[in-house]
């Protein structure tokens, strides 16, 4: 599997229940759902100066709509929890300037997982094109996690 933001938690969250994947590329991914909520929205509104009141109401108000429309609850959606359940081996990513994920998420993740897992950091934010040396490292990882270790 090969997830970028939202993609590398779902990664997470079906690693843990599904041991037959053979490795996974996780690139800035977040550690809690609610917690990159509460992230954003105080990044956002420090410069409108909104109280905490209301950003606490207002994804109150989206958890209720989450759990009617999509009969999930937000607060369940936590890689975190799940990064310590997971035994495949596993490749992780953040850029340092990434704003809109914070990279301490990945920092999290990685040091909750329980497989086998390296880390990779570049410059750049969330969006940014990810360098050459990124990709060269996927690959690698993916050769020695599907055919090196397949190989008589």
């Amino acid at each position: 599997l090969w997830g970028r933001s939202m993609g590398a938690a779902t990664s997470i969250l079906v690693a843990a229940r599904d041991p037959s994947i053979a490795g996974m590329v996780l690139d800035s991914s977040f550690s809690n759902l609610t917690q990159v909520m509460y992230e954003l929205a105080n990044q956002y509104m420090r410069q409108v100066k909104v109280p905490k009141v209301l950003i606490n109401g207002a994804i109150s108000v989206l958890r209720k709509s989450v759990q009617k429309k999509g009969n999930f609850d937000i607060r369940d959606v936590s890689p975190e929890d799940s990064s310590s359940k997971c035994f495949i081996p596993s490749l992780f990513a953040h850029a340092d300037g990434d704003d809109f994920v914070l990279s301490h998420h990945s920092r999290i993740l990685y040091e909750r997982y329980v497989g086998d897992k390296n880390m990779i950091t570049f410059g750049g934010d969330h969006n940014s094109p990810r360098p050459a040396f990124f990709f060269d490292s996927v690959g690698i990882f993916f050769h020695n996690v599907l055919i090196h270790n397949h190989e008589p």
